[in-house]
């Protein structure tokens, strides 16, 4: 099974100017607690989103955005809802319409009407991080919970799933990771679609390091 990273394109890149759409909140929006790890009560999620779900939108790219944000929430098209219900796709939770209040067109406007635009909540899994495969680095590994497996990390090479504990959805945070990963089914329903606005990583090659001044320090002596 690949799997991969999902995010929004990058500033500049050939799928930005093709169809990217960045999504913000209202001002002032609500928020409710955030998910918490039952053993360490360590935040695993951001401080919740509550409706009214309102935002703004800025367009990028010659077509609008088919996922306009990626966090704990997606915000898609209603052509993105459409095609991944037809694939049966699953992952995406509590699906609820958005109103959106200002489009910002920042290099041109496209040229198809604007889309109605949904919230989905990606769900979090019990598909864990092979943390070992991965290289992870903790900066103190004892203090690693072994309940959500996670601590105050510093750096890894990957994020390889354990196949053996995946849960069947195609879109999710999983344990031990703290970025939405995709099954090789989502790439290929949003590829088949035409849909725009977001790249794909191959897990094996999704590294992260929050202290890259160490590794620059250890290859100067």
């Amino acid at each position: 099974m690949n799997f991969f990273t999902i995010e929004q394109p990058k500033p500049g890149s050939p799928e930005d100017r093709n169809g990217r759409t960045d999504s913000l909140p209202e001002e002032g929006f609500n928020v409710g607690e955030c998910s918490r790890c039952p053993a360490c009560n360590r935040p695993l999620s951001m401080l919740k989103w509550l409706p009214p779900y309102r935002v703004e939108l800025q367009s990028w790219g010659k077509h609008y955005g088919d996922i306009a944000e990626i966090s704990d929430n997606l915000i898609v098209s209603e052509r993105f809802l459409q095609a991944f219900t037809r694939s049966d796709v699953k992952g995406l939770l509590c699906v609820e319409p958005v109103d959106v209040i200002k489009v910002v067109h920042r290099r041109g406007k496209p040229t198809e009407p604007l889309p109605r635009y949904f919230k989905a909540a990606v769900a979090r899994s019990a598909t864990t991080v092979d943390q070992q495969q991965s290289g992870y680095v903790w900066e103190d590994k004892t203090n690693v919970c072994p309940k959500c497996l996670f601590g105050k990390l510093k750096r890894y090479q990957a994020l390889i799933v354990n196949e053996e504990t995946w849960t069947g959805e195609d879109i999710f945070f999983p344990r031990g990771g703290h970025v939405p990963i995709v099954s090789e089914r989502f790439k290929q329903v949003f590829a088949e679609n035409g849909l725009f606005g977001a790249v794909f990583t191959p897990v094996e090659e999704a590294g992260y390091d929050s202290c890259p001044w160490e590794i620059r320090a250890a290859t100067e002596y």
